[in-house]
């Protein structure tokens, strides 16, 4: 009795093991930077995962999960199936994770995976290959990198697709034309890239890679007609020698520099405009945006406008900025020097903008007195007059004061109707002199009354600011009125 009672144990251990299992399935090697998924399927009727978050060193980044049920004699039980992916950069192994299955606890087990390197693909129906306009580059110089994919003409493709290129170390831009054409039996298609190295020594850009599915002819016991498989075509990797630039220098290429001012003379609180413009091939992505800081001097800036094409093998560039001055005494604006490394004669060159003397012409004290001696005598000879007019201004004055009461409950209604301009809005709603200096920019030099109050704006202290934006409203007002804002 005893003996089949140890055999009744027995079978029972033995069924419910044989209803419990891990299976972990994955690929043995691996290429550097592209996704390598584990997957675990586990058979029980009650099933604990652990939690992993991380495999090897590397962290999960998505997970995936499938549930279904069996009956094997009489028993049911559950099959779950998790899929993890990392992106491992070296070999390491898959370790073993516990999982409680049917109230145990049951081991995984271990993988070791290895890393592949990465060799282009030889195929008669696919080719994918790149090439570089040249090898050895000095830091920041721009360089054609042509991406080249072909196929045969009858190839059965389905779908394909570029996996995003990698350039560490480069800054690239991807060109706007993508040309395609026939090389004897082969469709031919490049995708050309401006990459400029961000780093000296040898630097290796790494094979790239297209997805392909294609229909699989192969395949004749399929049950369908359009039965595909995937296929990934690599091509070969670049090496590239990247030289640094003398101390100091930034840029490389070819320069030109001008500067113009529109006038030397001004009156007092009147601005200046003043343009710098950069032309040339070179990688003016690295340029410093140019500033200037003049002694007593308010200076303007707008943003610089900077253009790049890729022309005729070249990059085309240029850089131009504006700036408006303002000032109550004569000033200098400096020369601009630029400096950058010529490859053709392998030199650092200097070029300058012009320096510019600019007059400011101020108001005399001695023709402001004049002005008042006028305005004094005037009011001498005028006042012998006064008493005359009074009497008639009376009767005019009762007149006047019923018709300007009317009116003015009119226009008040009127005003309540009339919608500010944005514009009006924002300069009443500014709440600081920094504010109020970011709205007016724009409108430097195009109304001189408005340049002389941002003057007086720039200059004044805090307590002053609420006077000058009153007038600056009643100003702007006007102006709209007239139609010109």
């Amino acid at each position: 009795m005893l003996t089949l009672f140890k055999v009744g144990i027995l079978l029972v251990f033995f069924f419910t093991s044989a209803l419990s299992n891990i299976t972990l399935s994955s690929k043995n090697t691996f290429y550097e930077n592209e996704a390598f998924i584990v997957n675990y399927e586990v058979i029980a009727q009650e099933i604990v995962f652990p939690s992993i978050t991380k495999i090897a060193s590397y962290d999960v980044q998505n997970t995936s999960k499938q549930s279904s049920y069996s009956n094997i004699n009489g028993r049911i039980s559950k099959k779950q199936i998790r899929q993890f992916l990392i992106y491992p950069q070296n070999d390491f192994i898959i370790p073993s994770f516990a999982f409680v299955l049917d109230g145990k606890t049951v081991y995984s087990k271990e993988k070791k995976i290895r890393k592949q390197k990465i060799i282009k693909t030889k195929n008669n129906n696919f080719d994918l290959s790149i090439k570089l306009s040249k090898k050895d580059l000095y830091l920041g110089e721009d360089a054609l990198l042509i991406l080249v994919f072909k196929y045969r003409k009858n190839s059965q493709i389905l779908d394909s697709s570029l996996e995003t290129p990698r350039f560490d170390n480069f800054w690239f831009k991807q060109l706007s034309s993508s040309p395609q054409y026939e090389e004897g039996p082969y469709i031919v298609q490049e995708i050309p890239f401006l990459i400029f190295p961000q780093k000296v020594g040898q630097i290796i850009i790494p094979s790239l890679k297209v997805n392909l599915q294609i229909l699989d002819t192969n395949n004749t016991f399929s049950l369908f007609a359009n039965e595909s498989k995937q296929l990934n075509i690599y091509s070969n990797s670049l090496s590239i020698n990247v030289k640094a630039l003398p101390k100091g220098i930034a840029l490389i290429g070819e320069f030109s520099i001008s500067s113009s001012i529109n006038k030397n003379k001004l009156k007092e609180n009147e601005a200046l405009s003043y343009q710098i413009k950069i032309e040339g091939y070179g990688n003016i992505d690295d340029l410093e945006d140019i500033t200037f800081n003049i002694k007593n001097t308010t200076v303007f800036q707008n943003k610089a406008d900077v253009k790049k094409e890729f022309i005729s093998g070249r990059y085309q560039v240029s850089y131009s900025k504006t700036f408006s001055f303002l000032s109550s005494n004569d000033f200098i604006i400096p020369s601009y020097s630029l400096r950058y490394f010529d490859k053709k004669s392998k030199s650092i060159k200097e070029i300058k903008t012009k320096e510019y003397q600019v007059y400011v012409n101020k108001v005399k004290n001695k023709s402001i007195l004049q002005k008042q001696k006028i305005i004094k005598k005037t009011q001498y000879k005028n006042s012998e007059n006064i008493l005359l007019s009074r009497g008639i201004f009376f009767i005019l004055g009762i007149f006047f004061a019923v018709l300007i009461f009317s009116l003015f409950k009119f226009v008040t209604i009127k005003n309540k109707k009339t919608i500010e301009s944005s514009l009006s809005k924002k300069i009443k709603n500014s709440s600081s002199k920094k504010l109020l200096l970011n709205i007016l920019a724009v409108y430097i030099l195009k109304f001189p009354l408005l340049d002389e109050y941002i003057y007086k704006l720039e200059k004044c202290e805090e307590k002053e600011y609420q006077s000058i934006k009153k007038d600056i409203l009643i100003l702007i007002k006007k102006l709209e009125k007239k139609g010109k804002l």
